[in-house]
């Protein structure tokens, strides 16, 4: 059973994870287990996990092909990329970017053939593509250091390290 867990109060553990066509979260304290709670019943791949404002978000490619993000335990859905927006998306990952909320995946741009990475801020309802395009889909990940979060995208050409912040508008 592989996921993230995160620190709760009470000295608990809240473990989020995958399984067939599922998604669980589970209780820890201890060597004690509370019953894994069923978060979703329509996964397929892709999940991705932050704490964003004291919650616990999370996203993933549903067996529909959609991406979701949803905030633990709300029924809603906070973002869903459908095929018919975005045909072909790949790699969703969620990060947070000084204090903003972001999901990043590659997506096939029609026009071109290549792919590209888009960014979705769902809190300040902006997004984002970025100028770079690929001839195979990019993987998407991120690392930071102290201050500065980093994007990475890799392929079977290239890899490309780009620094992310966010401009304050006047």
């Amino acid at each position: 059973m592989a996921g993230n867990v995160y620190s709760a109060e009470g000295g608990r553990h809240l473990l989020l994870y995958p399984g067939e066509n599922v998604i669980y979260m589970r209780s820890l304290w201890g060597e004690h287990a509370e019953r894994a709670i069923l978060l979703e019943n329509d996964y397929k791949e892709g999940l991705s996990d932050v704490v964003y404002r004291r919650s616990i978000y999370y996203s993933y490619i549903t067996i529909q092909d959609e991406i979701v993000v949803k905030r633990m335990l709300e029924h809603n859905r906070l973002v869903s990329v459908t095929r018919e927006e975005n045909p072909d998306c790949f790699f969703p990952v969620l990060t947070v970017i000084q204090e903003k909320l972001g999901l990043f995946f590659a997506m096939k741009n029609p026009l071109t053939g290549k792919y590209l990475v888009k960014a979705l801020f769902p809190m300040e309802e902006k997004e984002i593509l970025l100028q770079n395009e690929y001839s195979f889909p990019p993987a998407i990940s991120f690392f930071q250091v102290e201050e500065k979060k980093f994007l990475v995208t890799e392929n079977e050409e290239e890899t490309i390290l780009w620094e992310l912040w966010w401009e304050n508008e006047a």
